[in-house]
């Protein structure tokens, strides 16, 4: 007989232990239910979250070593989080590694129509639509957790001060808010989601369709729209891209030398 370390006892052990530092801080993640199923550890949340919530549970997850195992999604049409410590990542088919990655190109593109868009586009700064581009650009690469195609579709749009979802502005400056909507039933990683959101602190995860403007109505695949008849519920996710400043515009130095 054996006397190694059981190591399938592990993930549940792990779970456990994640399950109850959730538990600790329900409260204030305004957690309305939990459960625990084996390695699985579940919380329900309310149909509409910020993203201050998905970053403290990643910040949980990360604490108890199993931040590339947690994931968002919706279940019976509710939001939840969830940590599924026996969880491993799939491995990409070497077709997939090789797929020329086209997401910058998008977020370009998405930018430079907004750009056009009027006077209050050229009101936005640099920084801003930097961010907007690196956003995108990660939220594109976001897969379900089994790899699959997670988002249903997505949007860049210019709001006024005072418009639903625009962030708050001094002096009247519009800002960018990009929208995002995952399919129903499909959970991603926490871990993707909050990199690809970490410069837009501010922001909304929702199943609920009436929690936003019909401006953020996003469109539905005809899979997605089956499932919503029913009961699963598409996510939506609202960032809110920050204002940045731009850098002052450099000046030549006394004594550097002018090119003529």
């Amino acid at each position: 007989m054996s006397s190694g370390v059981n190591t399938a006892a592990k993930p549940v052990e792990v779970a456990k232990a994640f399950h109850a530092r959730v538990q600790s801080v329900a409260s204030t993640l305004r957690v309305s239910k939990s459960s625990l199923n084996g390695k699985i550890s579940s919380h329900v949340l309310s149909d509409s979250t910020g993203f201050t919530t998905l970053f403290s549970f990643q910040k949980l997850a990360l604490g108890e070593r199993c931040g590339d195992k947690s994931f968002v999604g919706s279940i019976s049409g509710e939001l939840v989080l969830s940590v599924n410590a026996a969880y491993t990542r799939p491995e990409q088919s070497r077709s997939k590694k090789r797929s020329f990655d086209t997401t910058a190109e998008e977020a370009a593109r998405a930018v430079a129509r907004v750009r056009k868009s009027g006077k209050d586009a050229d009101s936005v700064t640099e920084g801003s639509y930097d961010v907007a581009k690196q956003t995108i650009s990660e939220i594109l690469k976001v897969k379900g957790a089994s790899g699959e195609n997670a988002l249903e579709s997505w949007a860049l749009s210019l709001r006024k001060p005072g418009e639903y979802g625009a962030a708050p502005s001094a002096d009247g400056r519009p800002s960018l808010v990009i929208a995002a909507r995952v399919a129903a039933g499909v959970a991603i990683s926490i871990a993707s989601m909050s990199n690809a959101i970490k410069l837009c602190k501010d922001g909304m995860i929702t199943v609920g369709s009436d929690a936003v403007v019909s401006d953020f109505n996003l469109p539905m695949t005809e899979q997605c729209r089956e499932a919503h008849d029913r009961g699963q519920k598409s996510i939506l996710f609202l960032a809110s891209v920050p204002h940045v400043d731009d850098p002052p515009p450099s000046s030549a130095k006394d004594g550097d030398k002018i090119e003529k």
